[in-house]
């Protein structure tokens, strides 16, 4: 779980990290236990401090996993653009963003060459 502010907004990333093919049953079951925690974490703060986190806040679920099934879907920083795909679990739609076998040092090389 990453707490952050960008541009005077809060959000709040939940991150799924898999070294494999991911299986939606799993990652789901991940990303609902942690929707939990963070609506409990939230009951305390609005208890304590008058403080809603899930309605002053924006959530975004992020799986990154090596899948590797074919060249086409790998995410690269020449199309940084990722959609966000529903899944559905007990009528809980979460939108998830999905970074496939991200290469880490395209990414280090990119940060280089911007200085």
């Amino acid at each position: 779980m990453i707490f952050t502010a960008i541009k005077n907004e809060w959000y709040l990333f939940i991150c799924e990290l898999k070294s494999k093919k991911p299986y939606e049953a799993e990652y789901v079951l991940q990303f609902r236990n942690t929707h939990v925690f963070i609506k409990f974490i939230g009951a305390i703060l609005e208890e304590f401090y008058g403080v809603n986190l899930i309605e002053n806040g924006s959530v975004r679920y992020i799986l990154f996993d090596k899948q590797q099934s074919n060249r086409y879907n790998n995410t690269t920083l020449k199309n940084p653009k990722i959609e966000p795909e529903p899944i559905v679990s007990d009528n809980k739609t979460f939108l998830v963003y999905k970074v496939h076998h991200f290469d880490a040092y395209e990414f280090i090389n990119s940060c280089y060459a911007q200085r």
